[in-house]
């Protein structure tokens, strides 16, 4: 796999996260659907985690991409 993580990965990563919190929030989830969920995420998510690993980070870029989770979660989920 490329060793660069692209916008088109990020959201493929998203949508199976996405799955997989969707049935884990069930009253009764599935096993066999969530396993299903976890294991289409975990290649994804693995070569986030080499693509992390391998990365050279600027302090003020990776507090720019905090901030700007902070305040997604805050305008998805007023008053939390």
């Amino acid at each position: 796999m490329p060793n660069k993580w692209t916008r088109a990965n990020a959201q493929d990563l998203d949508q199976k996260l996405i799955a997989v919190s969707a049935e884990m929030s069930k009253l009764n989830p599935d096993r066999n659907s969530a396993a299903s969920s976890a294991g289409a995420a975990a290649p994804v998510a693995q070569q986030f985690a080499e693509t992390l690993s391998t990365m050279h980070y600027d302090r003020a870029m990776v507090m720019n991409m905090m901030q700007s989770i902070c305040d997604k979660r805050r305008a998805n989920f007023p008053g939390g």
